[in-house]
């Protein structure tokens, strides 16, 4: 995995921010990080991160209000608001992806690669799983020369 998928993460909760950063570059992203809704208005002017992890619960502009400006990125919406009107105003208004606070990183983690994959992006994860799969194969191919090579397909059968 190359580190230049991005993933802005706008959330003003340090704790929060510091533990999904660490699972993102642990899963070899790159994790830009914006502690307020001004903030991240100001970094998409420099970068155009891959995925944004939005909080609705911002200092100055909210998450509400910024995901109106945000445009051809997927926003997964990171928040500790669990009302459905919530989710459903938020995804009807952009959002691509909506998960409650307090969350399991797996399924945070699922979700990105899921934006990334319909966003034409390669995952982790996929890369990973194509790389075991083609390892596996090609064990295979091995196992098959070397019998081939020490017996008979009729010695082999018994």
């Amino acid at each position: 995995m190359s580190a230049n998928i991005k993933i802005l993460i706008v959330d003003d909760d340090v704790y929060i921010g510091d533990m999904v950063a660490a699972a993102l570059t642990k899963q070899g992203y790159e994790p830009v990080r914006a502690y307020s809704g001004t903030e991240a208005l100001l970094v998409l002017e420099s970068t155009k991160p891959d995925v944004i992890l939005l909080d609705l619960m911002l200092p100055g502009l909210n998450g509400e209000e910024l995901i109106n400006r945000i445009k051809d990125i997927p926003v997964i919406v990171v928040s500790a608001k669990v009302g459905i009107d919530d989710k459903v105003t938020m995804l009807t208004q952009g959002a691509a992806d909506y998960i409650t606070k307090p969350f399991e990183l797996r399924e945070l983690l699922a979700r990105i690669e899921v934006q990334l994959r319909l966003a034409g992006r390669q995952g982790k994860a996929a890369g990973e799983n194509a790389a075991k799969e083609i390892m596996k194969i090609i064990e295979m191919i091995r196992m098959l020369e070397i019998i081939e090579t020490t017996c008979s397909p009729a010695e082999f059968l018994r």
